[in-house]
């Protein structure tokens, strides 16, 4: 009886850093609801024209997040947080167009109002994920900075 003590002790840790890690995924997902502005975007190093950039919001409502250029829609997926990992990731899953179903695996860095998501630029973001914001120096990557808008 004695030797079931560490299994069960070991169980409920596991089951507890399991619960503790959906709670920070599910206050993650709950702080992203909203409309973001985009402030900037870095792009294999390069960053993108500000007019452009400018143009870009990015709501999220449940699960779901929307990418608008302008009136636009240029995209809609579902999206599943894992605030677990360090850096925390995201993965889109895209719900229409030529895309539909693809899911694209990004890392996110949510600071109150400010938020940083990053990703493999082209095919790579389907197959593996930025291990760390600073890839582009080995990788190219797209970093996408936004603001949140005030209700």
């Amino acid at each position: 009886m004695n030797r079931r003590i560490p299994m069960v002790f070991t169980a409920v840790l596991f089951v507890a850093g399991f619960c503790y890690a959906q709670g920070d995924a599910q206050k993650d997902q709950q702080a992203l609801q909203g409309t973001w502005k985009v402030t900037k975007v870095v792009s294999a190093g390069k960053a993108q024209p500000e007019d452009l950039v400018k143009q870009i919001t990015v709501l999220f409502e449940g699960d779901k997040v929307t990418v608008k250029l302008a009136a636009d829609v240029l995209s809609e997926s579902s999206f599943k947080l894992d605030a677990a990992k360090n850096p925390k990731q995201i993965d889109a899953t895209s719900l229409t167009g030529p895309d539909k179903a693809q899911k694209k695996m990004s890392i996110y860095e949510l600071n109150g109002d400010e938020l940083k998501l990053c990703h493999f630029i082209g095919d790579e973001g389907l197959k593996k994920r930025p291990a760390s914001f600073d890839d582009d120096k080995t990788e190219p990557t797209s970093t996408m900075y936004l603001q949140r808008q005030k209700k």
